[in-house]
């Protein structure tokens, strides 16, 4: 897994999804994701190696995306739900990057 390319692919996707509030919490979902990111090297690798199975990878991923989803308790309002939209387009590509190449 390319830590560098999916954290990419997260924080593109988080902008979309953010719109016009993306200013107001860029800075605290790009620490958020790059600790995901890199949280889910180990994810994958397990995954690839065998060592645990795609349900336990999908529980351990959804704990990394628990805590990419404090961001949204910082902001208010639209921007909360912004946020939330955010998070879940960086963690569909967080996820994607964890499965790619594994035919799942």
């Amino acid at each position: 897994m390319d830590v560098n390319a999916v954290l990419a692919a997260m924080l593109s996707a988080a902008e979309g999804a953010a719109g016009g509030v993306w200013n107001q919490i860029k800075d605290s979902l790009a620490i958020s994701a790059k600790d995901a990111a890199n949280n889910c090297v180990e994810i994958a690798a397990d995954l690839a190696a065998g060592t645990i199975d795609e349900a336990e990878a999908q529980t351990l991923f959804q704990a990394q995306k628990d805590l990419m989803a404090v961001v949204a308790d910082e902001v208010e309002g639209a921007a909360k739900l912004a946020a939330e939209a955010a998070i879940n387009a960086a963690g569909n590509a967080l996820w994607a990057g964890i499965t790619a190449g594994l035919h799942i």
